[in-house]
């Protein structure tokens, strides 16, 4: 093992990615305490083709390297450690992994003037990467240069009233309510979710998916209410509309990517007139917020549930209300899930 600045390798000074400050930081973490790990390719000079970013952070904490020569002909380096993937005791290589792929996500910045590479247009569509799209290098603690922003386009989608609140698509409403029926923030990210995810919680909990709604397609999910932006009755009429368009706006971009949508009823009486708007007619699959209390709110959103959908029946979910509502769904054949915040907290659930 030998010293990285003995070993004669040189960083690229023209190298395309300027990195950000959290990548960095990752990656000294992961280096630190997982160790290298990671193959850098050089070219016969020693300058770094490959491997750049960690070649720089490895030798800021004077991390030791070993050289392994290669002609150049040998397309895969395969290096064997101790580590064991799937240990149940060790997880390092399991970490790891995880962070190999993880920084490499977050640890990008292209510089627009060194991209100038000798790849002909045709040749990136061969090659399958299109045309460059860089993101400058900003403000990492505000996430402009995360490049996990362009997997989400500033779209404008079809519409079919005079605010562009976008059109959702009617091939990719629900069909059924796949288990579980979880509010979001109630489970581990981390962990991936096979079911169904509803924003029947306080609204701080989910206001980040309108920065980050891949947050949501990152579950894995297959299924998801729009998220319930909350709209009051003392709501000025302009926040009313701003607040359909967030809900409507991250239902359609989760229906590109292929999730399947639940249209959310759960609008202030005053607005109701926005309540599906950008919802095609011959909608089918609905959701609503219920309150033990006001159980005539939920039947008049079941009835124009009913009605936009052209149809003598409709998939139809309550959440909450406690047993009225439950007693309620019975009688209309909706499908109730029990406020799970009351039950929680010991309550009777109404």
């Amino acid at each position: 093992m030998i010293n990285i600045f003995d070993a004669g390798l040189v960083p690229d000074r023209e190298n395309a990615n300027a990195g950000t400050q959290r990548g960095r930081g990752l990656l000294e973490k992961s280096l630190r305490k997982l160790g290298a790990g990671r193959s850098i390719l050089t070219d016969k000079d020693g300058n770094v083709i490959a491997g750049n970013k960690t070649l720089e952070t490895a030798a800021d904490i004077d991390l030791p390297v070993r050289i392994v020569e290669t002609d150049g002909r040998e397309l895969v380096v395969v290096r064997r450690t101790d580590l064991d993937l799937y240990s149940e005791t060790d997880k390092r290589g399991r970490q790891l992994a995880y962070a190999d792929n993880k920084i490499s996500e977050v640890d990008l910045a292209w510089k627009p003037e060194q991209v100038a590479v000798d790849f002909e247009p045709l040749e990136l569509e061969e090659w399958g990467f299109g045309e460059p799209k860089f993101t400058p290098s900003g403000d990492e603690e505000q996430g402009e240069d995360d490049p996990i922003l362009l997997r989400v386009p500033d779209a404008v989608w079809g519409t079919d009233n005079d605010y562009g609140i976008p059109l959702l698509d009617l091939s990719m409403q629900a069909t059924y309510l796949e288990a579980p029926f979880a509010g979001w923030g109630t489970m581990p990210r981390k962990n991936r979710m096979t079911g169904t995810y509803h924003f029947y919680v306080e609204d701080y909990r989910f206001e980040n998916v309108w920065k980050h709604p891949e947050q949501i397609a990152a579950s894995m999910c297959a299924a998801v209410i729009e998220p319930n932006f909350s709209v009051y009755d003392d709501m000025p009429r302009a926040v009313a509309i701003w607040q359909i368009y967030r809900k409507r706006w991250i239902a359609r971009w989760l229906q590109s990517v292929g999730i399947k949508l639940f249209v959310d009823m759960n609008i202030s009486e005053r607005h109701a007139d926005l309540r599906l708007m950008g919802v095609p007619r011959g909608w089918k699959a609905y959701c609503t917020r219920s309150y033990f209390d006001r159980l005539d709110s939920t039947e008049r959103e079941y009835r124009e549930a009913l009605a936009h959908s052209e149809s003598e029946s409709i998939l139809f979910v309550v959440y909450g209300g406690g047993k009225k509502a439950e007693e309620l769904s019975k009688i209309h054949g909706w499908i109730w899930y029990p406020d799970q915040q009351t039950k929680d907290a010991g309550g009777k659930n109404g």
